[in-house]
């Protein structure tokens, strides 16, 4: 399900059983002592429903195994001391935080693990990870170990990376002024320049025996890393309300936002060259957000339009290679998108999404207009036959709500554009 939903036609159903079967036998442990085989099974399930987009019993699951991971930690002094035991304790807490911000992204719900409390140097992982390599003296069994070492310390920057990225959102939502944005910027640099040198130098030709999954790492961390940048300036891009020469900080957060989005599309391109994304990746988040910079600035009519128009379209062809694999958000993003470049004449029949692997598609946005123009029009109609028609004002707002409807709540800032005026 994860990986290749064509690779095993039945796998829903087969996942589905051993959760229910897993959900069952966990019920047994609920008021049971803590432990990591639990926390791991509650870690799993909370997974199964995110993959489904069960996104409030992913809380519940989330919820209750951070719970149980607190007790741990709290009861059990060997996770303290003991070097295996205590980097155990901390993986399972990290899959929690990784999921938590997984499922916040997608359902647009508050994360269950509030930072301010759980101050976590997950770091420590790496630390005690090269500690386990000294004492590991087999060839093969080193080999084994650094392939984990590499997984997990892109899981710890990843984490770190996002953690800043919600603290940069918090203060926009509260209102921050643009020097305290700016100042989150230092965040970044500061974690840009911890990581190590097989994160930051991919070449095209590594020598590295580990050349492959460092890579990928790599270019996963660099275009969140972008994304994050974007989320700085894109709320002071989005304050229309200043003085916008090109020497004003919005003008300068403009060209900020339009260099992050350019490369992370450019990463994008190089990652489907060599792999496959996952659901449990960001890697379709950094899309999306560079997608609303185009639109954005497309929105403008400042003269970007032919780039805003190129770079859509480089866009739907990343989505297309997502496609195969994954239905919903990559065709939803995908769908709207190429309503955006109607809308703002900017539309392209040959290169555009519709007309390439989309056309032998359905399209559900499509089908869910026509299905709201058939109720709206069966309302008229019961209307009219008890003279009840509502003024034309009401009828027209009701009909702007409309439009405003449709396609994957993860959609929410590209839908608000195509429901601008041309």
């Amino acid at each position: 399900m994860r990986h290749d939903r064509a690779l095993c036609p039945n796998a829903p159903d087969l996942a589905g059983y051993y959760y229910d079967r897993a959900r069952e036998e966990l019920m047994e442990y609920f008021d049971a002592p803590a432990s990591c085989a639990l926390i791991e099974a509650i870690i799993n399930l909370s997974m199964s429903c995110l993959i489904c987009k069960r996104y409030s019993k992913t809380q519940i699951y989330l919820d209750l195994g951070y719970r149980k991971w607190l007790e741990l930690g709290a009861s059990r002094s060997q996770y303290r001391m003991d070097i295996m035991m205590r980097k155990r304790y901390l993986k399972l807490g990290l899959a929690l935080r990784y999921n938590d911000y997984l499922n916040n992204y997608d359902s647009g719900e508050p994360c269950i693990i509030d930072d301010s409390d759980h101050n976590v140097d997950y770091n420590e992982i790496n630390v005690l990870n090269d500690k386990i390599l000294k004492g590991i003296k087999c060839k093969q069994d080193i080999m084994r170990f650094e392939q984990t070492r590499i997984r997990e310390a892109y899981y710890v920057y990843h984490v770190e990376l996002i953690k800043i990225g919600k603290q940069t959102t918090k203060l926009a939502l509260c209102g921050a002024s643009e020097k305290v944005l700016l100042a989150r910027e230092r965040s970044l640099i500061d974690w840009y320049e911890r990581l190590p040198d097989n994160f930051v130098n991919h070449v095209e030709s590594p020598s590295s025996a580990y050349a492959s999954i460092e890579r990928q790492a790599s270019l996963l961390l660099k275009m969140e890393y972008e994304r994050q940048w974007i989320n700085i300036h894109k709320h002071i891009f989005k304050n229309i309300n200043v003085n916008d020469d090109i020497h004003s900080q919005r003008a300068k957060s403009k060209i900020q936002c339009i260099k992050s989005a350019v490369a992370i599309v450019e990463l994008a391109e190089l990652y489907n060259e060599q792999f496959e994304w996952c659901v449990f990746q960001f890697f379709l988040t950094c899309i999306y957000q560079a997608s609303t910079v185009f639109c954005m600035i497309a929105l403008e009519k400042t003269g970007e339009q032919a780039q805003c128009k190129s770079m859509i379209l480089r866009v739907m062809r990343i989505l297309g290679v997502a496609s195969r694999k994954y239905e919903g958000m990559p065709d939803g993003m995908a769908r709207c998108l190429c309503e955006f470049l109607k809308n703002q004449n900017l539309h392209d029949d040959l290169e555009c999404a519709c007309n390439t692997y989309l056309k032998l598609k359905p399209n559900p946005i499509q089908e869910e207009k026509e299905e709201q123009k058939e109720q709206e029009q069966a309302q008229v109609q019961s209307l009219l036959q008890q003279d009840l028609l509502p003024d034309p004002q009401t009828t027209l707002a009701n009909d702007e709500e409309l439009r405003a409807l449709g396609f994957d709540s993860e959609l929410k800032e590209l839908k608000q554009m195509l429901s601008t005026d041309n």
